[in-house]
């Protein structure tokens, strides 16, 4: 998206392509905790606490601080017997091993 809109005005996001680190990998991270973070203000539905949302957002630091807060939102909309956002979060490695449920 970002990159797309600064095309618009003859405008590009430097850094290598291939997936090494330096000031690309950065801008990369950003752009994804930009797109994590519009895509969740998107969904939210209660337009009154839309700013207070955003505050809870903007406290995560890193993109695995921001997919944390994001996945603990998804447990609680989405969970009632089953573990699969924690699993999922598990499996992206976003989250430690949990000790099993009894």
């Amino acid at each position: 998206m970002i990159p797309k809109y600064l095309e618009q005005y003859g405008q590009g996001i430097g850094g290598r392509s291939d997936g090494g680190g330096g000031p690309g990998r950065r801008i990369r991270a950003i752009l994804l905790y930009l797109r994590v973070l519009l895509e969740e203000l998107r969904l939210w539905g209660q337009h009154e606490t839309l700013l207070q949302r955003i505050a809870h957002y903007l406290e995560a630091q890193t993109l695995p601080e921001l997919f944390e807060k994001v996945f603990i939102g998804w447990e609680k909309d989405y969970e009632a017997e089953t573990d699969l956002v924690g699993d999922v979060a598990l499996a992206s490695g976003l989250r430690p091993a949990r000790p099993v449920r009894s």
